[in-house]
Parts: structure tokens; sequence; C-alpha cells
């Protein structure tokens, strides 16, 4: 849509433009296409095509064409349209167009598509007027001249002069006046509608109120832009004398004192400049002409607002006036000059008589009227308006940039009046001197009885014209100093005058400019030497100087402290106390408290701007200041005025030093507790046990007795207490002396605290409007952040961690524990007053807080309170566990607790004000950076509480929430309604990229996905708040997707998935840490989502049908040793202590989440049965992708993906020499992280740095010449610590990246059918590419190579199944087995080299064993590699047999089995070749252990577990079936017979069983289990028997014995067998049948029935001596 594209085109045009007058970078290119592209819309300004009965009909008909596009319109649809056209005034086609426009904005407004369609309009005019505005400031901008040459080239393109005559830019100003007109008559009509409304009952109507409200406010912000460019028109050369007329002729007609009228100010005064001064290039005469215009009022040319009238002409003389100066060429015909000058000053003198003067004043207070404004300049304001009718309605705000105009226009205006209108000026000043001196003579004697009256009567325009002055200049340093700049200048000389002689207001309209002007350092420096050498003027003795000076106010002040201190009598003190304004009757003059305030107001704004100011009064050789103010303010003064004492000794505290401070506390602790605060108001003071204690507590009742002074004494109290310039240097130091008061009480602050808590934070002040409450509560919350930020708890943490030695834990920390107003700051926080005053706080309309400005009392107040409640949150830990017990082993019971005790956590309090949640939730959609901030960051922390988010109920229904948290939120607000804002805000902005991570969208962001993060980490299996954000809806314990954003396809989830798609990670092949680091947070939102079982399903269904994966590897970067990260290469030493490493760390943990997306795709497509999903799937991931068009792509593959392995990250950093900073105790700052890393805390390291520094300089030991050592070793360490720290990250991260990856590829090889040949291919491919990489993680012992030993291990298990399925072709076959083989040496080499890996080991046992038993079969072909292999063994040398041997020994179970496995089939191969395993593990000694473990094997079982058994009997069965392989060659039984084979199998009394029962085997089969241990036995016999060889003597002997031993056993099996005596169950006849063979083995082979038979009849022989 033209329209849709228009507006999105103008607010990228506003927002480049704003960037550039904020001096941020700006696209200028993309500026200049941008500027070109709207040249038509600006120059058509604001037509509207007016209402058109055909176009009526036409839409009536039911079709319209929208960009070639026929649409056909339903009833609703046209209704809907002509309702626009009526509430717009424009044509019905033109309506329909925006009708349609609007129908999906509507969506995401959560409005009608009627006032989407109001506001969409409006919108896009604000846009284009404020961008035509900003074109036109920047092109009067003479320091960026690049742009203002660009600026005034489109200006000339938009007014048409560019190419056309000059009037076309005169025609455009009165296009601009038109428009301008036609808004206030609009405006009216919108005020006739509120008012129907109203009378009608629509009020109610809360859409309709919405959409009139909006018309109004957006028209009154047109209004005022087009007043701004109006003003910039008349500036520059583009109106002639006869628009200046139809201005006033507009003018005239305005009936109303608002902030319309308002709008048109600049205008004028730059009209005045540009076509009634002698600069212009004007004639006299012309000028004279115009005079004519704007003073007359004949001929019906009167002007509806009178006052107004004198306010132009006032505006208009001082400018005109200038031609008495620079008069015409050639004098005129008829024209007396000099008559001429005199009447215009007579004409200027009415002028302001009439309220002229009177209506500018109000002007400037009314659009000054800030709440955070000084009430006294508010009140001088008022006091000389006095009963004026000029009186600015406070409805109409000002924008920033009209009041600038306007003030830099009566700038334009005062210095005119001063240059061109010296006489007015001065005829000013006398006239009202004899006034003033008529007045107080009638005031003296008598003569009146009111004391105000004679004020009423006295003129004050030269005082009204000095706060004109002051409104013009306030806030505007660069403009002020035109006043110092030049002593002989006309400003300085004016200056000069005015200080002369003043009377008592003037005095304080005189303070007031010079506050105004001294605005910067070099302002304050100047206005200082001002009043420093006027002071030279001085008369020796007292009396009122000539000009006003430092003497003078130094002088004043200490009289009326002098006065109103001295007794008076008490029925004068009562009144005195009670009234506001009156005042002890010897005050001269009774504006003398305005007076006194206004000077007080000077001093203090000059201290704050300057340090040598500060010093120079605090120093002061005659004057004590702090002194003076505190005995001024212990009188009966009103407590406006003591409550600017407070601000003004705050202002003495800006920036302090501790010394400084110091003494301020001293004095105002000394002042509070002597007595005179409370001796001002009372007769006798009461007899009381500590006197001092009683008055302090006087003190603080009068304090806070009205607003003014508690809020100006909290405000003094934050400024004593904020840390200091130089507390960075001692980091235990306290805001204030550690022995403050203990002279009567506890030392510290404590009174001080519980006022500002217990009195005015927790609402006991008085009579308080709601922005006093307001300010207080602000101010109160100000506090209690600065005094909970300054706490150093890094160190208090570190230095109360037990292994800290105690000599570290010095008494200064004890102290610090103790007094720092942390401790009692966070009691306080635990009382239910002040928890009911901070949610009272907190809890605020979001309609106000949306409109408010960001700046506003309200806005900050609420940002505070959420401040405190997320600091508290943070530290209460601290507080519970450190501060609280130490503080009570420390006082005892002399402290008053003030916490409530049944709180044990902040939380306990939140449960019992869960509405804050849903508050939070609706802060984060306002368009309030920091408020939208903290209120995520406080949320994250509120969400992912395990104390807050307990099951409440569980038992108590299945379709209501577990959960409070999720309950209020679903039930207080509506949920879509809160995430709305949120999906715009995950919406990035291609302008954002230009600002990086400072922009407030990324800011914002950043919160939101750090939020949802924490939320989704803490609970996996419930729903939570992150989820109902998110778009789900929770029905009890279970997600589901509602009629809500998340149906409609407009949810904060699609918004994520999105913002992945689109947002970049480099830019130029650069990959920058703060673009990847925010992609990383989002994709690691979904992996949360992806990964619980709640919302698996809907996750990962919306992913797929965005395309998600294949979108994301076709943007994936092939990363190298030459990557840029932050435009650093790995290779460069900066990289690891720079962002780069930062970038690093992110990319990997990003694909790490890639990877296990991937893999829960392959998984999701198995499951789900879906052939061509899975297809799809596979695809991708081999590197071909298809568009939704059917488009082949082209994207990295998974091999490709395994880039990151090749990185080179494993620098070895070495630590810094130290010296001064040896034995650092640097352990004490390491942490564990969630994902078990151990990082060091550099916050806490710094503190421990600095604890040296301090520690150094008490002993002496840290001289002067060493401060720049200790320095270069305290950088390098933190830079050797934060080095470390990122080198941890990244290897920790490219872990989990790898071990992410492994599991995408096991995953695939087992969820997806890939066909014979080709899985082949792709697990030689793996096995390729982790081989080098499993080689150098085995050499440098990195966690990795355990993962990549799994990945090989399962790969090898697969490629045999593969192989075995297809028999591929030889030269497969020699590529298959020299892989293998390498495989095979890496494991080998590794086993020796994992000795503190027992995981890692028994994964290369495995695929050692797997790799043997591949080469070992018969008919493969495979003797030169079994040789190689052999050969790779024999080199390990013993080293790898003790290795394996120790394992397969007294390893842990499953690394047992392995490493004899493994034994197994070495002995196999051993067979093979030269048999020395044998000799090897006899020499090793583990031969005769594993006899030993046969000897000890039947009570080894018998003291098993049922569940250990069946480990344990394969372990046995591994073990023999090892001894059996040795012993199948000569050599192997030898060394098996000789260290003890049979000694062994009869120790282990395994024959010596009943066959018919077996040994104790906790197992259901155990008597088959009995047998195949006999069976296995016996096989090891047997094997050793003939491979020894039964020739040999001493083994027939032997293996005779052992029949004869065991005759009982052998014959009872033989039984068994032949089921004699009944036959044995049908699973034993196998093993009886193997025991059977082996035992008739043995029997042939040694002859063993001769041999008995001969024994017999030996043993039967009739001996001869019988």
């Amino acid at each position: 849509m033209e329209d849709r594209d228009t507006l999105a085109g103008l607010r990228g045009l506003y927002q480049d433009l704003s960037s550039l007058t904020e001096s941020s970078f700006v696209n200028i290119d993309r500026l200049r296409v941008e500027l070109e592209a709207h040249i038509d819309d600006f120059r058509k300004l604001l037509d509207r095509p007016p209402k058109n009965n055909s176009s009526r009909q036409a839409v009536l008909s039911g079709k319209i064409t929208v960009d070639d596009l026929e649409y056909s319109i339903n009833e609703e649809f046209q209704q809907g349209a002509l309702q626009l056209a009526d509430a717009l005034g424009i044509d019905e086609l033109e309506a329909a167009h925006l009708f349609l426009g609007a129908q999906d904005h509507a969506q995401m407004l959560d409005r009608t598509p009627l006032i989407a369609a109001i506001m969409r309009f409006h919108e896009r005019r604000h846009f284009l007027l404020e961008s035509l505005r900003l074109i036109l400031q920047e092109s009067f901008e003479f320091e960026r001249e690049m742009t203002q040459a660009l600026m005034q080239d489109m200006i000339a393109f938009v007014v048409e002069i560019k190419n056309g005559p000059l009037r076309n830019a005169s025609l455009f100003a009165r296009k601009c006046m038109k428009s301008m007109e036609d808004i206030e008559k609009w405006l009216v009509l919108v005020a006739e509608q509120i008012q129907k409304a109203s009378i009608v009952g629509q009020a109610e109507d809360a859409d309709i109120m919405e959409a009139i409200e909006y018309q109004r406010a957006s028209l009154q912000q047109q209004h005022e832009s087009l007043g701004a460019i109006l003003c910039y028109l008349f500036k520059g050369p583009y109106t002639s004398p006869e628009d200046l007329r139809l201005l006033l002729g507009n003018l005239r007609k305005l009936d109303r004192f608002d902030g319309l009228l308002v709008h048109y100010i600049p205008s004028i005064i730059a009209a005045f400049v540009q076509h009634g001064s002698p600069e212009s290039s004007n004639s006299y005469k012309e000028a004279r002409s115009l005079h004519t215009a704007v003073t007359s009022t004949k001929d019906g040319q009167s002007w509806a607002l009178p006052t107004f009238h004198s306010a132009i002409v006032a505006l208009w003389l001082a400018v005109y006036g200038g031609w008495d100066f620079d008069g015409p060429s050639s004098p005129l015909p008829g024209v007396d000059l000099e008559k001429d000058a005199e009447e215009r000053t007579k004409m200027f003198m009415t002028a302001l008589d009439d309220g002229g003067l009177d209506f500018i004043l109000a002007v400037c207070s009314g659009v000054n009227n800030e709440e955070w404004a000084d009430p006294a300049r508010s009140e001088l304001v008022t006091l000389l308006l006095k009963e004026s009718s000029s009186a600015m309605p406070e409805s109409d705000t000002c924008a920033t940039y009209m009041k600038c105009l306007l003030m830099e226009n009566f700038e334009v205006f005062v210095e005119s009046c001063i240059a061109n209108m010296p006489d007015a000026v001065r005829m000013l000043k006398s006239e009202e001197d004899s006034q003033r001196l008529d007045q107080i003579t009638a005031l003296r004697d008598g003569l009146t009885s009111s004391l105000h009256r004679g004020l009423v009567e006295a003129r004050t325009h030269l005082e009204s014209f000095l706060m004109v002055m002051a409104f013009a200049f306030e806030q505007r340093p660069d403009a002020a100093q035109e006043f110092w700049a030049d002593p002989d200048g006309n400003l300085y000389g004016f200056l000069q005058w005015a200080s002369k002689r003043q009377t008592v207001p003037r005095v304080s309209a005189f303070c007031e400019l010079l506050y105004s002007i001294s605005g910067s350092e070099d302002n304050a420096t100047a206005a200082h030497r001002f009043l420093t050498e006027e002071d030279k003027f001085m008369s020796a003795k007292f009396k009122r100087s000539t000009s006003m000076n430092w003497t003078q106010m130094f002088a004043e002040l200490e009289l009326y402290a002098t006065k109103v201190t001295e007794k008076a009598p008490a029925s004068t003190s009562q009144t005195i106390l009670r009234s506001r304004k009156s005042e002890p009757a010897d005050m001269s003059e009774p504006e003398s408290p305005v007076m006194l305030t206004c000077y007080l107001r000077l001093l203090g704004h000059l201290c704050r701007q300057s340090v040598a100011i500060r010093d120079w009064m605090l120093h002061h050789p005659s004057f004590n200041v702090v002194s003076t103010l505190l005995t001024l303010c212990s009188g009966p003064i009103p407590t406006h005025l003591r409550a600017t004492v407070f601000t003004t000794l705050a202002a003495l505290m800006t920036e302090r030093t501790p010394m400084n401070g110091n003494e301020m506390w001293l004095s105002i602790d000394q002042w509070i507790s002597g007595g005179s605060m409370s001796a001002s108001g009372m007769g006798k003071i009461p007899v009381v046990s500590n006197p001092l204690v009683w008055h302090e507590q006087q003190a603080f009742q009068k304090f806070g007795e009205s607003f003014d002074q508690a809020n100006a004494f909290v405000s003094l109290i934050n400024s004593l207490v904020s840390p200091t310039s130089d507390s960075a240097d001692y980091h235990l130091s306290l805001p204030f002396p550690e022995s403050l008061g203990s002279s009567y009480r506890m030392p510290g602050i404590e009174p001080y605290i519980d006022f500002i808590l217990g009195h005015a934070l927790s609402r006991k002040v008085p009579d308080l409007n709601e922005r006093q409450s307001r300010m207080l509560t602000y101010n109160c919350l100000e506090f209690v952040v600065t005094c909970l930020k300054s706490f150093n708890e890094s160190l208090v943490s570190v230095l109360s961690q037990p292994t800290v030695p105690s000599n570290v834990k010095t008494s200064s920390l004890v102290t610090y524990v103790r007094l720092h107003p942390f401790a009692r700051v966070a009691e306080w926080l635990f009382n239910e007053d002040v928890i009911k005053a901070i949610f009272a706080t907190a809890h605020q309309d979001i309609a106000e807080v949306s409109k408010a400005a960001p700046d506003s009392i309200l806005v900050l107040s609420v940002v505070r309170s959420l401040e405190v409640m997320d600091l508290i949150m943070d530290l209460q830990s601290t507080y519970f566990n450190i501060v609280r017990p130490l503080i009570k082993s420390q006082t005892g019971g002399s402290r008053t607790n003030v916490a409530n005790s049944s709180l044990s956590a902040f939380e306990d309090s939140v449960l019992n004000n869960l509405s804050i949640v849903p508050a939070l939730c609706l802060y984060c959609s306002t368009a309030h950076q920091q408020l939208t901030i903290t209120s995520m960051v406080l949320l994250e922390k509120l969400s992912s509480s395990r104390k807050l988010n307990r099951v409440s109920s569980p038992g108590l229904s299945k379709w209501r929430s577990s959960n409070k948290i999720v309950e209020v939120l679903s039930t207080e607000v509506e949920v879509d309604s809160v995430a709305r804002p949120l999906v715009s805000q995950m919406q990035p902005e291609l302008r954002e990229l230009d600002h990086g991570s400072q922009s407030s969208g990324y800011i914002i962001r950043e919160s939101l996905l750090a939020l949802l993060n924490s939320c989704l980490r803490m609970i996996t299996d419930r729903p939570t708040i992150a989820h109902l954000l998110l778009g789900f809806s929770s029905v009890g314990n279970m997600l589901d997707i509602s009629d809500g954003l998340l149906a409609n396809g407009m949810s904060l989830l699609h918004a994520i998935i999105t913002f992945l798609q689109s947002y970049p990670d480099q830019v130029d092949g650069n990959i920058l840490s703060w673009m990847v680091h925010l992609k990383r947070m989002a994709l690691e939102v979904l992996k949360h989502l992806w990964s619980s079982k709640i919302s698996s399903y809907f996750t990962l269904t919306e992913m797929r049908a965005s395309r998600f994966l294949q979108s994301l590897l076709a943007s994936q970067p092939i990363i190298g040793p030459n990557t840029s990260w932050d435009r650093l290469p790995i290779m460069t030493e900066e990289f690891w202590v720079s962002d780069s490493a930062s970038a690093l760390a992110e990319f990997l943990l990003y694909r790490s989440y890639l990877y296990a997306y991937a893999t829960t795709e392959v998984r999701s497509a198995a499951k789900l049965r879906s052939p061509t999903l899975q297809t799809d799937i596979m695809s991708t991931l081999f590197g071909n992708s298809t568009s939704e068009t059917g488009d082949a792509i082209l994207n990295p593959t998974v091999f490709d993906l395994f880039d990151f392995a090749d990185l080179d990250i494993g620098r070895q950093l070495q630590p810094p020499m130290l010296v001064l900073l040896d034995g650092i105790m640097l352990d004490a700052c390491a942490k564990e992280t969630d994902d078990s890393l151990i990082l060091y805390s550099e916050a806490e390291l710094e503190e421990l740095i600095q604890l040296r520094k301090e520690e150094l300089l008490s002993s002496g030991h840290l001289r002067p010449q060493d401060e720049e050592q200790f320095l270069v070793e305290a950088d390098g360490l933190k830079m050797f610590v934060h080095a470390t720290n990122q080198s941890r990250k990244i290897n920790n991260n490219r872990f989990l990246a790898l071990r992410s990856w492994t599991e995408l590829i096991t995953t695939m090889l087992t969820c997806s059918e890939i066909e014979g040949g080709r899985k082949s291919t792709f697990i030689l491919h793996t096995i390729q590419l982790i081989l080098p990489k499993l080689e150098a993680a085995v050499e440098e012992d990195l966690p990795e190579a355990t993962e990549l030993a799994r990945l090989a291990e399962f790969l090898v298990t697969k490629l045999e199944s593969s192989t075995a399925k297809v028999n591929s072709a030889r030269r497969s076959g020699d590529v298959i087995d020299e892989k293998l083989h390498q495989l095979f040496q890496i494991c080998v080499r590794g086993i020796a080299l994992a000795t503190g890996n027992v995981n890692l080991r028994e994964t290369f046992y495995n695929i050692c064993s797997s790799y043997i038993a591949r080469i070992i079969q018969p008919d493969t072909g495979h003797e030169s590699i079994k040789q190689h292999s052999h050969q790779i063994v024999k080199m390990a040398g013993t080293t790898l047999i003790e290795a394996i041997c120790d394992d397969a020994y007294a390893g842990q179970e499953t690394c047992r089995v392995s490493a004899l496995l493994f034994l197994n089939l070495l002995a196999a191969l051993d067979k093979q070749g030269d048999s020395i395993l044998a000799e090897s593990i006899s020499q090793s000694n583990y031969l005769s252990l594993f006899l030993d473990a046969i000897r000890t094997l039947p009570i080894e079982l018998r003291n098993a577990q049922a569940n250990d058994t069946p480990l344990l009997l394969s372990y046995y069965e591994s073990l023999l079936s090892l001894l059996q392989q040795l012993c199948q060659t000569k050599a192997g039984a030898t060394h098996v017979l000789k260290t003890g084979l049979f000694e062994a199998v009869r120790g282990s009394q395994l024959f010596a069983a009943d066959p018919d029962l077996g040994i104790d085997i906790d197992n259901p089969d155990a008597l088959r289990r009995y047998y195949d241990l006999l069976d296995s036995v016996l096989r090891v016999i047997v094997s050793a028997a003939f491979s020894r060889g039964l020739h040999n003597e001493q083994m027939m002997e032997q293996t005779r014995a052992f029949l004869a031993e065991n005759r009982q056993s052998m014959v009872g099996i033989f039984k068994r067998f032949a089921k004699i005596g009944g036959g044995g169950a049908a699973d034993h006849h196998s093993a009886l049948t193997n025991l059977t063979k082996s035992y008739m083995a043995l029997v042939a082979a040694t002859d063993f029935l001769e041999f008995e038979d001969n024994e017999v009849k030996e043993l039967t022989r009739p001996k001869l001596f019988s």
C-alpha cells in the first residue's frame, strides 16, 4: 500500500533527522535518498481532498481499485470508510484506501480499523511536519556545513524556488498559515465533539473518547510543528512583508490565550526581525508602513485580545527601534525622527502598562511550568504578575523545540530592547524607584494597614523585564556567554546598570537573571567575578551598597540570621511560625523572604557549577556560610526559606571532598542536637534523661511538618551520603565521620535514616498534594538507592569467606558494615509502612505513566521504586547472612528494630502485592526506555524466584494454574495487550545497526530476552510468565494456543523466530559480539521451548512453518583462523582482552543451540514418521535445501559446520610477574557458574587489589615512586584474569558446540534411513573429519576427547553393520581399513595418555576391541594390517599393557569389562603374532592378580547385590575368556600355569561345590550361571593343558591331580548330563554338554582312568608285612 510505504518512509526519515540534530551518526547517502523521495509529500503539506459525492457513490457501489487491484467491499467496510471520511473531512475514496491500509495495523494496535485509520492519518501528518521542521532547523545549523547545504537545497526544492520564482516560497509560507487556521477550526469541532459526547453519555465509550482525544493531541502537535516551520520560513529569505501583514491579520482574530496562540510567537518575532529591522532588505518606508499595520487599532483592525496586542506592539517596537541608530540614508519628507523616537518610547511604556510585558512573562512562565522547577521562581512571577489576567492554561504542554524557539526569539526581544530602546528601559527604573519610595514611606508612616497593598500599586515592569531575560537565557549557556564575552558590550553594561540601587523585588529578579546566565562553569566563573568586582565599590561601613555583590549578600544574610534568632515575644513567634509570608516587624521590606530565597538560589546555583566557587565559599575568611545559614534556619522563618537553606547546603556539597562532607555532617548534627531548632518555637524545654537526643527528635519533627522542608532536608542528606569523588580509592570508606553523634548516642546516621524512611517515605508529612507526595517519595527512594548502591557488597562478600585469613578481616570491615547506611536502610525495607509506600509508588495508572514525560517525577519515582526492589532482591542474602548477624553481635539489644520479623525475604512482601507483576508487564510496553528495562530486569528476578514460583495448591484443579504469578497475570490483565508492544520491540530497525549495542531498541530487546530465558530456565515443566508473554495460554499445568496472537501468527514467539531469520550477525565479514550475543539469546529462548515437553510441539510446528532450519543454515558464516571477530582475528594478542573473545564465545554457544535444534528436528521427523519431512531435513543438512518456490538453495553442510573445531583456542596465558600484588587471594574471587564453569569475579578482584593498596599504604610499603609499578601490576593482573575468563568461556562453549555436533551426527545415523553406500561414505567422511581433532584433544587432554571418542565408537559400530550389509568393493574396504587403523593408533596412544579419564579410556577400549575383532576375522585378508597393529601394540610397550591391566583388574565396573574384552582381543591378535602378551602381563604382576580374582570369585559373588551380579558375572566370564586366550599359545600357557592357575582354581573352591546345588549366587538362574563359570574355568585348564603339552610330565601330573581332586564334581556333572537321578532343566543342557566335553577331553588326554585304576591297584595290593 502506498500509504503504508509513505508512513514507514516518513518515520524513518524523521528518525534520521532526529539523529542528525542529536549529533549521532547518520548515513548521509541514505538521508539524501529519503529526502528526495519525499519532496512531493512536503509540497502537498496537509492538503486534504474534500468530501465528494461521486467518490461517496463509488464507495457505495461495493468496488474500489487500489494499486491497480480491484477489491469488492462489503457493507461493513463501506460504512467504516464513510465514517472515516466524516471524521477526517476527506474524500470518501481516499478514506476507503486509508481504511483498507489500516486493517492489518488495527490488529497490531488492538484497535478497531476506524481508530487505527485515524491514528495512521494523523501519524503521517505528524512525521511529515516534524521532518520538514527538522530540515528547516538543520538548514540554519552553520556548524554542520555539509548537511546544512543539503537541507538548504532540499528546502529550495520543496518551496519550488530552485527553478522557480521567489514568490513560490511566499506562497508556501501562506499555505502553512492556512494549515494552522484549518487546524484551529478542526480543534473547535473536536472540542464540540467532546462536549457532545459528555452530554449524550458517550464519555464512557473508551474507544470513541480515545479517538477524539488522540485527534485533539495530534492536531495540537501539528499546529506546534507548523508554528516552528513558519518561524524558520520567516527567519530565512522565503517571505515578503505582505506575508507578515497576513500573519498579523490572523493574529488579530485569536480570542483565547492558549498554547495555539503561543505557537505563533516565534514566527511573529522572526517576521519582525526579517521585515521591520534595519538589517532587513526592506526600506525604512516599508518598515514605517508595517509600523502602522502593527500598532494601529482603527478601521476594523481591533484585536480580540488587547493584552496580546500590547505584547505584539512591545515586541515590534524593540526591533523597529533599531532604525533610530541605522536610520534611512536619505531623510523622508515630513518625518521628524526625534519626535518619532519619543512617541515610540511613550507607546512602548503604554504597551507595558496595558499588560504587554506581563503577557510575555506569562508565556515564559507558562511554557517553563515544569514540575521540577523551584517554586521560588514561580512565586516571584506570581508576585510580579499580581492580579494580571495574563495566565497561560497549564493543560497545553509545550514541546522542547518550541520552548527553545520561544526563548531564542525572546532573547532577540530583550537584546533589541536594551540596544534599541535604552531611554525606555532607563525610564522603567526611574519611575519605579520613585513609586517604590512612596510606597515604603507610606508603609513606614503607617498610612496603610495592609502589608502587601503597596505592592499591588507599585509598577514592576523592570523586574518583569529581568525575569523575561532570566527565562530567555535559562539552560542556554552558549547564548548566556554574550553577557560575559564583551565587558564593553550592551548586555554587560545593562547588568552593571541593573545591579545598582536595587529595590527588594529587583534584587530578587536580578538574582534570577544571574542564575540563568551562569549556567556553565565558565559563565558561573564570570558571574562570580562580576559579584566580586562589584565588591570594590562597597563603602567602609555597612549600608545598602550601590551595586549588588557578594559582600552585600553575605551582610544581609548575616543581618537576617541575627534578627530572626533574637528572642521575640512568644505571641509574635507563634504567628510567625504559622504564617508562610509574615515576618518579624523589623524585616525592612515585605518581600524580604523572597529576596533571601533568591540570594540562596543564586549562591547554590553558582556552587553547583564551579568547584572553585564552592571552595571560595566554604573557606571564606570573613563569612562562615554554613554557620550563618544554619543560624538563619534556627529562627521562626517561613518553611520555604528553610527549605532553600537546605537546598543551598546541598549545593555546597556538590562533588564534595570527604573533608568537606565530614565538616558539614558535624555542623548539621551539632545544630540539630544543639537545640536551636526546638528552642525557637518552645518556651521551656522539658526535663529529659538525654536532652541532646530530645532536641534531635524535636528538630526532625519540625522538618516533617511541611513538604518543602522535609523534601529539601532529604535531598541534603542524599547529597551527603552519595559516594565522594575519591571514595573509589578507599573501598571501605563511610560518607560521614565514624564518630558522628557518639557523644550522645550510638555513632552513625541512624536517626537521619529513620526520619527519611520512617517519616518522609512512610507518608507521615501532612497536607501533601499529589505532586508534592511524588516528589518527596522520589527523593526518599533516591536516598535508598544511593545507600544500597554505595554499599561495597563485593568486598564484604569476599572478606566474609571462611577461606580468607582472619588478619584480613580488619576492624574496619566490622565498622564499615555496622555504620554504613545500608544496614539500617535494608532493615527499613522490611518494614510494613515502607513496603506499602514502595509498592504504592510502583503501582501507577499505566495510561498516566505512558502519557508522562520520561523525566517526569511520576515516571522517575516508579523507576526508583522498582530499582529499590531490584537492589534489595540482589542484596538481601548479604544482609541476612552477613550484615544482620554482625550488627546483632555488635550492638546487642540497644537498637530499635523496625523490620517485620515475619518477612524472611523480600519475596514475602511481593506475595502480598502480586499485582506488581501485571503492572511491570504493562510498564514494559511504555515508551520510556529506563522504565521498560528496569521493569524487565525486576520481572526477570520475580519470575525466576523459586519462592514466588512454588506450586500454590497442587490439588486444586487441573484447569487452574498452580503458579500464583501466572494466575495473577492471566486474570488481572489481557495478556495479548501486554505482549503486543513486546512484539514490536522484537522487530529490529535497520537504523539501529548504526548505533550498535547503544541503541534503545537493542537494550530493550536484550532485557526482554534475558527475562524470557531466566524464566524458562528456572521452570521447565509448568507454564510461566514467559509462556504467557510469548503468546501461549495456560490451562492448569499445560499450555494451549487460544484464539490470540499465537494463533494469528502475530505473537512474540513469531517475532523471535522472524528476528533470528532476519537479524545479521556480521557486517562486511566482521562478526560482531553484540549482534551474535542477541541472536544467541533469542535462539536460547527457542531452545528452552523446544526442549520442554509442554511447549515443544507448538514451538517446533511454528519453526517448521517458517522454514527455520533452512534459513538459519543458509545464513551461517563459515569461520576459520582469519575470520574477523570485532575487527580482530584469533591469532592477535589483543583478541583475548577485547570484545572479540566475547564474540567468539557467543558464536560457539549459538552454534551449539543450532546443532541441538537440528538434532531435535531429525528426532521429531523420525517420531512423526514423515518421510517427506525426513528427506527435507537430511537434504538440508547435506547442503541442499529447497525454497518455498521450489528453487534449489545451497547451504553449508553438517561437515562444513564443523569449522569451529579447527580454531586454535588453546592459548596458554602467562600470569603477570607480581611483586606488590604477590600472594593476592585470587581463589577467593573464583565463582562457579550454572554450567560448572569456574570464572573469576572481576569486580571482587578490583576490590582485593584496592584492599592490598590500602594495606600497603597503611604499612608504609607503597612509596610514591612505587605507585606506577602498582598500577602496572594491577592492570596486568586484571587483563590476565579477564583473558583467563574469556579463554575458559570459549573453551567451554567450544566443548558444548562439539558435543551438540556429535549428538547431531549420532542422531542422523540413528533416526534417519541413509542408504547403504551413502551411509558408509557419511561415516568415513565423519571419521576422517574427527581424527585430527581427536588426536589433538587426546594430546592436550581436552574434554572434547571424550565426546569425539564416543562418536568414533558409535561410527565404528555403525560401520560394522553397514559394511556387513553391503559387500563394498575392495577399494572402499581399503579406505575404511586405513581410517580405522589411524583411529586404532590414536586410541592406543590415548589409553596411555588418558590416565585421569576413565570414560575416555573405556571408549578407547571399545573402539580398539571393535577394530581388532574386525581384523582378526578369518578369510578377511588383513594380514598386513594385523602385523602393523601388532607392531603398534608392541611399540606402546608395557605402559599400554599396564594401563589396560590396571583397568581390567581395578577399574570401574563397565570399564573393567571393556578393558578385559580388549585384552581378550589383544590376546587373539597376539596368538597370530609372536605371542608376547602373556609375558608382558606376567611381568607387570597383573597375571597373578587376575588369578587371585579367580580365587575370590565365589566370595565376591556371594557378597554382590542382585542388580550388580550380571555385571560381575560378565566380568568373570571376560577374565576367564582372557586366560583361555592366553593359554592358547605355549608361551602363554606356560606363564599362566607358572603363575598358579591350578592353585587359584583350588583356592576358589568352585569345583568343591555340589553340582546339584552350585554356589551361592543372588540370581534366579544361579545354577546355570554356576555351570557357565565351571565351563569357562575348565576351558582355561583344557587350553593350558593342550597348549603346554601333556608330554610334559609336570603338566600331566598337575592335570591328573586336578581331576583327582575334583572327581566328585566331575562325576556329578556326568550324572547330570546322563540324566541319572532326574534330568536338569532344559536350558542347562548346553552348559552340561560343554562341561562333559571338557572333562572328557582332560580325562582322555591324561589317561586319567588308567592312571586311576593303577592307583587303585597300588592301594589294594597286599602289603608285605601286613
